[in-house]
């Protein structure tokens, strides 16, 4: 899971403008249960903590865990098949 999140941030805040400008132009829905959801947010704060303990900036963390938390959640009914 930590992976994942690493990825994403650093598309979203690479020193590349052309990647950031397509990155930005593209929209990715991800359908999360509880439990996933609850592990990506404890994987931010996790990444946060440690950016901190780094001495780093986290301005990048705060910025996906902000879109995280005002990103609307929607129930889907799940057919197996």
């Amino acid at each position: 899971m930590r992976g994942i999140i690493e990825i994403l941030v650093s598309f979203l805040y690479s020193d590349g403008s052309q990647e950031v400008w397509q990155m930005k132009q593209k929209d990715y829905h991800i359908y999360l249960d509880e439990q996933e959801r609850w592990q990506i947010i404890q994987s931010l704060i996790d990444l946060k903590n440690a950016l901190i303990a780094q001495g780093r900036y986290t301005d990048a963390v705060d910025d996906v865990l902000c879109k995280f938390f005002k990103a609307k959640q929607k129930k889907i009914k799940v057919q197996y098949l």
